[in-house]
């Protein structure tokens, strides 16, 4: 009788394992990606019976995800961005490196941008005032 309720308690903690275990996979994934491997998956299972178990899991991890909220959805890039990478990324002003309306964004070629003299400053007639130390 002990045995029994042993036994039962270690499948209830690894059944409460398995739930973390899903959870925790879930809440880092991407529903957006999840949908597209279902897209993929309704299509191949026409072909592979042997996939539609793996059809029914993903979806019902999906329902799972809307269900509770986990996940997030993966949001198309702006075509205008291109981040870092973008001739118009500043770290403070312009983290994403959008273009301003207008412009079309046009990745940075450090190559393409080289000074070949050094850039001195134009203060407009302000010639009285001094210059940090570069």
């Amino acid at each position: 009788m002990n045995h029994n309720k042993e036994r039962q308690s270690n499948q209830q903690k690894e059944k409460e394992q398995r739930t973390k275990d899903r959870i925790l996979r879930l809440k880092n994934a991407s529903r957006t990606k999840l949908r597209d491997k279902i897209k993929a998956l309704e299509v191949s299972v026409k072909t592979d019976p042997k996939r539609k178990q793996l059809l029914m899991q993903l979806q019902r991890d999906l329902e799972f995800m809307e269900q509770y909220d986990l996940g997030y959805e993966k949001q198309e890039r702006n075509d205008n961005s291109l981040g870092k990478k973008s001739i118009f990324y500043d770290k403070d002003w312009n983290p994403d490196g959008i273009a301003p309306k207008g412009y079309r964004n046009i990745p940075h070629n450090p190559t393409t941008f080289v000074r070949k003299t050094r850039l001195t400053p134009q203060l407009s007639g302000l010639s009285n005032i001094k210059l940090p130390k570069v």
